[in-house]
């Protein structure tokens, strides 16, 4: 009998310990993740249907380039949080060559390096499994900022006639965001964390005839790395 209730009073003085130490975790935490974003072909169908009146157009696309993301976020419950986080895309660069009709040598190209940063606010909805595993979803926006810079070669103009051969333009917008995640508890504050996101409609299109354009696209994001809480 006196064996039981020793066992009963370390198990009532381990609760009551671990109790406050759950209720001292604050709801804040951080991250810090790496990987690769991609963006969409749809920023090399928007570039070649401005060049007019080019034909035989070719144009090689590197897509992909590396990034990282950095996270704030604070948890209201296990299942609601919000994460505000800014985030750099890195640039992917679009080399369009063609011919020119009637050109003294027929020859034209424009080549063009775009990059994407920000920051944005997100609502994640959090469904643990198991005990030590969690996926989530998110929705938000981002405030982007891009950048991209058109260099001209052989015989080609910028359509309201400037005759420099390199321009710069950035445009910046609030555009819609959305993604899906998994977290991996290896301690219990601190996990490993493999998400995928995605920025719709990212940049100003270009149209001919109007400035500051950046070329229109989706963007994705896959990044893997880790959040704290304090």
């Amino acid at each position: 009998m006196t064996h039981k209730k020793t066992i009963h009073l370390v198990a009532a003085t381990l609760a009551a310990a671990a109790f406050p130490a759950a209720a001292q975790m604050s709801p804040w935490y951080v991250g810090l993740g790496f990987g690769q974003s991609k963006t969409d072909s749809a920023l090399v169908t928007n570039r070649e249907s401005t060049l007019n009146p080019a034909t035989n157009i070719t144009s090689s696309f590197d897509d992909k380039d590396s990034a990282w993301k950095a996270t704030l976020g604070y948890r209201f419950t296990d299942l609601i949080s919000i994460e505000g986080n800014y985030a750099d895309y890195g640039s992917v660069k679009l080399d369009t060559t063609f011919n020119v009709p009637e050109g003294i040598t027929g020859l034209g190209g424009v080549f063009t390096d775009r990059s994407v940063k920000g920051y944005g606010l997100d609502l994640v909805l959090t469904a643990p499994f198991y005990e030590r595993f969690a996926v989530f979803g998110r929705v938000g926006f981002f405030r982007a900022e891009t950048k991209a810079t058109a260099t001209l070669s052989g015989e080609t103009i910028f359509s309201d006639g400037d005759p420099s051969r390199s321009r710069t333009n950035t445009s910046r917008e609030n555009i819609a965001k959305f993604g899906v995640g998994f977290d991996w508890y290896v301690w219990k504050n601190a996990a490993l964390r493999l998400e995928w996101e995605r920025l719709t409609d990212v940049g100003k299109k270009i149209e001919s005839g109007v400035s500051g354009t950046t070329g229109e696209a989706d963007m994705d994001l896959w990044t893997i790395g880790a959040i704290w809480r304090f």
